[in-house]
């Protein structure tokens, strides 16, 4: 098992050489953990913690009143008909957002994808990644629910069960009760992506146009920049620092670097605020209107890494700090290329997937993010230690631990479709205003 990857390689300073060898990330050599196991604890803690409150009815969250998050295949034919419907209606209902702000938000889709992209520098690479995308997911959840009439909870997507073969997998068969289709195949090179100081060239999968016919194959991408792809016949290889050395063409898909981005629009989201105080906020123009079609880019290579021996790997570590950079593939100690299973799961599906800043545009990032919060909520569970366990820095890819360290009571920014919120609130899944659990 190799843990080579592209990422891990620009993390740790070095040039990208795809698929060379790093035995020492051998997940086979890796402290044991069974996932099996690990679930099952889970469980164990869930129901548990749930029983303790059985007693006081509907006014708490418990076994009657917890909804529960199913992985995508295991829901009914119906009730992955009404997620589509639901998300479906989204994208029909008009935009909440203040046009001042975000001048290209057309529905409520464009909100959630605006709120990414106005928070990005602050929530990936650092100690916010995990609570602030269990938030958003909330979020949306809650917004499916009370805007479209959805009566079921968030699905999640197991990857290990699709690492082997992606392009089988019936999340993306593009059947009635999938997350649609891949995208129609050209011949195409790297992505090149440049984002927290990084300049990553990603290979090519086994689509890169827009999605085939299928659920969300007429979904228009409102917000975002558009993509770079290099031609099909270039590597990738790629020096680091610097622009890659090849000569690249220009697709018209996003890719949004947040350099200029605005840290906050708002320090609080109000849509009552006056016409002359919301004139005067600024916005990078990726919050601009640039309407094109959905596209994925099916890719083995980094299906690979979401594999059960990368998640186990994953859980053996026993601090959330290391939780954190391991998903990441920024671990100080670790010199060799890493596991990205955070990138990993974004980049597997590709297209709008490869834009770390407006991939909320894909209505699978919702399942990818309850993946990972479901990893998370798996790794808590192992140690009653770990549940209001808060680490790391603000600071991305903070690697000497130079940055501000997290605090319990930091509080996290939603951009246009939430307040600000105490990370203490977001660390338990059945605690506060969540009441939401998973099926295994």
């Amino acid at each position: 098992m190799r843990f080579s990857t592209a990422l891990g390689y620009f993390v740790a300073g070095t040039a990208l050489v795809a698929a060379a060898p790093a035995k020492r990330g051998d997940p086979s050599q890796a402290v044991p953990v069974d996932l099996i196991t690990s679930i099952n604890k889970y469980k164990s803690v869930i129901d548990s913690s749930l029983s303790k409150k059985d007693k006081h009815g509907r006014r708490v969250c418990n076994h009657r009143t917890v909804a529960v998050r199913k992985e995508w295949r295991t829901m009914k034919p119906n009730e992955r008909k009404k997620y589509i419907k639901a998300v479906q209606c989204m994208a029909k209902r008009k935009s909440h957002a203040n046009k001042k702000k975000v001048p290209g938000a057309r529905n409520r889709l464009d909100d959630f994808v605006a709120s990414h992209l106005i928070e990005s520098n602050q929530i990936h690479f650092n100690g916010h990644l995990f609570a602030w995308h269990r938030h958003f997911v909330w979020l949306y959840e809650t917004a499916l629910r009370n805007e479209c009439g959805y009566d079921g909870a968030q699905p999640y997507w197991d990857w290990t069960l699709d690492s082997a073969n992606i392009v089988a997998s019936p999340v993306f068969d593009g059947s009635p009760t999938s997350m649609g289709n891949n995208g129609e195949f050209f011949e195409h090179g790297n992505t090149i992506l440049e984002a927290f100081g990084l300049t990553l060239p990603l290979p090519p999968g086994t689509g890169g146009g827009c999605l085939k016919p299928g659920p969300f194959s007429d979904l228009i991408v409102n917000l975002g920049l558009n993509q770079t792809i290099s031609p099909p016949a270039v590597t990738v290889t790629a020096p680091i620092p610097g622009t890659v050395q090849n000569e690249i063409t220009t697709q018209p898909e996003p890719l949004s670097s947040p350099a200029n981005l605005t840290s906050e629009v708002d320090s609080e989201f109000n849509q009552t605020q006056s016409f002359e105080r919301v004139a005067l906020i600024t916005y990078n123009e990726a919050l601009n209107y640039n309407p094109r079609c959905l596209r994925r880019d099916l890719n083995t290579f980094w299906a690979s890494q979401l594999d059960a021996a990368h998640t186990e790997y994953l859980l053996a570590c026993n601090t959330v700090d290391c939780f954190q950079k391991r998903i990441d593939g920024y671990e100080p100690d670790k010199p060799d290329p890493q596991p990205v299973m955070h990138p990993a799961g974004h980049f597997s599906v590709g297209g709008l997937q490869n834009d770390p800043f407006a991939s909320p545009g894909d209505p699978v990032f919702y399942l990818i993010h309850a993946q990972i919060d479901r990893l998370w909520s798996i790794w808590q569970a192992q140690d009653p230690a770990r549940q209001y366990q808060v680490g790391g820095t603000v600071k991305p890819l903070d690697k000497d631990g130079s940055g501000t360290p997290v605090n319990e009571e930091d509080r996290l920014s939603f951009g246009v479709v939430d307040g600000k919120r105490k990370m203490k609130k977001l660390l338990s899944t059945i605690e506060n205003a969540y009441c939401y659990s998973y099926d295994g």
